[in-house]
């Protein structure tokens, strides 16, 4: 079990943003993010995969993602090994990442590729997440860069 708390963004305003490294084909990085049960993807901006060194090709099909405004945003999806570390526990999976075309605020750690691994809960009144492998966490070692 793995217990995160909100971030007070604003006096009195508090959301579920936590840090995720997510590893490249060379490197890693930690990023934040908005834990998003609404989201069906996780989602990375732009900036994100050129810091990670993904090479994106045209080869790879785009999927098309419909924000809640109704605004279709095209994305490139991607598995990637993601990384969640706290109090000394750390958990390490390879997830599907929808890679935006366009710039994001901040990562949203979505329903595939995150949530779908974990039981999740939302405890609001304690402004903190709470998470719990699943049955089918499919547990990866983070890769080792030379």
């Amino acid at each position: 079990m793995m217990e995160f708390p909100y971030l007070e963004v604003r006096p009195g305003v508090f959301r579920p943003i936590m840090a995720v490294r997510i590893y490249g084909p060379t490197w890693s990085v930690l990023v934040d993010g908005l834990l998003d049960s609404g989201s069906d993807r996780t989602l990375i901006p732009p900036k994100v995969a050129l810091d990670l060194g993904l090479d994106l090709p045209p080869s790879i099909a785009e999927v098309a993602i419909k924000t809640p405004t109704g605004q279709v945003i095209k994305c490139k999806a991607v598995d990637l090994p993601l990384e969640l570390n706290r109090n000394s526990t750390r958990l390490c999976w390879k997830g599907e990442i929808a890679v935006t075309d366009v710039p994001l605020r901040i990562c949203h750690w979505g329903i595939k590729g995150f949530m779908e691994f974990f039981e999740t809960l939302f405890d609001g009144p304690g402004h903190r997440a709470i998470f719990t492998e699943g049955d089918h966490f499919p547990a990866a070692f983070p890769p080792v860069y030379q």
